[in-house]
């Protein structure tokens, strides 16, 4: 017998209601249109050569407010994260096609991708504004909203 209180990934997607993926449908948009970089590093700042403040990462209020949008709406869960152990390392081979790799993924790799890249800026600053700048998350958005589309 399984916990209800553990997800699958197509459950989450086919939880979404209309108006739900109307609001994935325009934020998508919003993402595959935007002008230039996602973020930037702002540099450590020092006084008398001593450091004052220590670099970190400037985000895009676009990518906060995806991010918001996948957790407000149940799709980051840490337990999904397991189902991209395949896909991931299709992603990491050199010059790869990530929009034709990410075309193929089903749910749960598309889910636990996402998962996987919000955790990593947790423990690499700057991780995410670099899957968003590569054209990875935004070609995940879009399976995503392909996938919640069908659903």
């Amino acid at each position: 017998m399984t916990d209800p209180e553990i997800r699958v990934p197509e459950d989450a997607l086919a939880e979404l209601d209309r108006n739900e993926v109307a609001e994935l449908r325009e934020l998508t948009g919003r993402i595959n249109s935007h002008d230039g970089p996602f973020g930037y590093a702002k540099r450590p700042e020092s006084t008398d050569g001593r450091v004052v403040a220590l670099g970190y990462t400037i985000e895009d209020p676009l990518v906060t407010e995806a991010v918001r949008w996948l957790h407000e709406h149940g799709l980051l869960v840490p337990s999904f994260a397991s189902f991209s152990e395949g896909s991931i390392e299709k992603l990491r081979e050199r010059d790869v096609d990530v929009p034709a790799v990410v075309a193929r993924l089903d749910a749960g790799e598309v889910l636990g991708l996402m998962t996987k890249l919000v955790l990593a800026d947790r423990i690499c600053e700057g991780a995410l504004v670099g899957v968003f700048d590569n054209g990875t998350m935004p070609a995940l958005f879009d399976r995503l909203l392909e996938l919640a589309s069908a659903s």
